[in-house]
């Protein structure tokens, strides 16, 4: 009974690491409740906050970068899903732009339920990529600004939130 038990545990672990669909939409929920995480961390009134920077152009403001996360998230996933992204709110609307990028990554969630091969070859500006790719590179440019962000945090004085995965 054990043996079959464990068998039929060893396959379902196969069969769920097989999926790569199920696999990206993990991680796009993932990538979502961490970057709201990151959102909500910085107080409203610090949205503004911008790091100084010798390099000309400045960097953007805290509430800039992350209104960016949820644009490029936009971007990307309605070059898949063939939508248009709604328009953005005021980076310095905290409530605003963290229910904005939480939409973004939903909208990325449904349109890769939706698709029916992530080797499907779609167009985005100049370039023509399998969708896995369109996805993949979200996820990617996401995880840089987060990365930029919480140097943000850290210099207001506010730990990140944990990172997982």
């Amino acid at each position: 009974m054990k043996r079959t038990l464990f068998v039929l545990l060893a396959g379902a672990a196969a069969l769920s690491a097989a999926d790569p669909k199920a696999d990206l939409i993990k991680h796009l929920n993932a990538s979502k409740a961490f970057s709201v995480d990151v959102a909500n961390a910085m107080p409203a009134e610090f949205f503004n906050f911008q790091a100084e920077d010798k390099v000309q152009p400045p960097d953007r403001t805290f509430g800039e970068i992350m209104l960016h996360i949820g644009q490029s998230t936009y971007s990307y996933c309605s070059a898949v899903s063939g939508t248009k992204p709604p328009a953005a709110p005021a980076a310095t609307d905290k409530a605003a732009v963290t229910q904005y990028i939480s939409d973004a990554f939903d909208s990325c969630v449904k349109a890769a339920t939706a698709e029916e091969s992530l080797e499907r070859v779609v167009k985005r500006g100049n370039n023509e990529l399998a969708v896995r790719e369109l996805f993949w590179s979200a996820l990617s440019h996401d995880a840089h600004h987060r990365g930029q962000v919480e140097v943000y945090l850290r210099l207001k004085g506010v730990k990140p939130p944990a990172y997982r995965f």
